[in-house]
C-alpha cells in the first residue's frame, strides 16, 4: 500500500485527468463528425480519417519540412495521449513534434481543440431539422 492518503488521491485524480483528457477531444470530435452527416458509414470514416491524416500530416511537416513543432497540437492522434502523459509528469516522446512543447501548449491545444469541435457540434445539432 501506500504511505498515506494524499498520494493515493493524487494519483486518482491523475488517472481522472488523463482519461477526461484522452477521451473529451476525441468524444467532442465524434460528435461534431456525425452532427454533419446523416450517413453512420461517412461519419465513421470521416473520424478515422481526420484523426489519422491530421497526425500523418503534422509529423510530415515537422520532420520533413522542418516546420515549428508548435504544429504538433495538429496531431489529433497524439495530443491527447501527450496529455495524459504530462498530467502524470512524463514525456515519452513518442510524439515528435509534441513530446518538445511545453505542457501549457500541450494543456491549452487539448482544451482548446476539445472546445472547437464541442462548438461545432453544438451548432450544427441547434440547425438540426427534426424529420416525423
Amino acid at each position: 500500500g501506500t504511505e498515506g492518503g494524499g498520494v493515493s488521491l493524487l494519483v486518482f485524480v491523475r488517472v481522472i485527468g488523463a482519461g477526461g483528457g484522452v477521451a473529451a477531444p476525441v468524444a467532442a470530435l465524434t460528435l461534431a463528425v456525425s452532427a454533419s452527416t446523416e450517413r453512420r458509414a461517412a461519419a465513421s470514416a470521416g473520424i478515422i480519417l481526420t484523426i489519422l491524416v491530421s497526425s500523418a500530416v503534422a509529423n510530415v511537416l515537422i520532420e520533413a519540412a522542418d516546420a515549428p513543432d508548435l504544429v504538433g497540437v495538429f496531431d489529433l492522434f497524439g495530443l491527447p495521449f501527450e496529455f495524459a502523459n504530462r498530467v502524470h509528469g512524463e514525456s515519452t516522446g513518442d510524439f515528435d513534434g509534441l513530446s518538445s512543447l511545453g505542457t501549457p501548449a500541450v494543456v491549452v491545444a487539448t482544451i482548446g481543440w476539445t472546445l472547437v469541435f464541442g462548438l461545432v457540434a453544438r451548432w450544427r445539432y441547434q440547425r438540426l431539422e427534426v424529420r416525423r
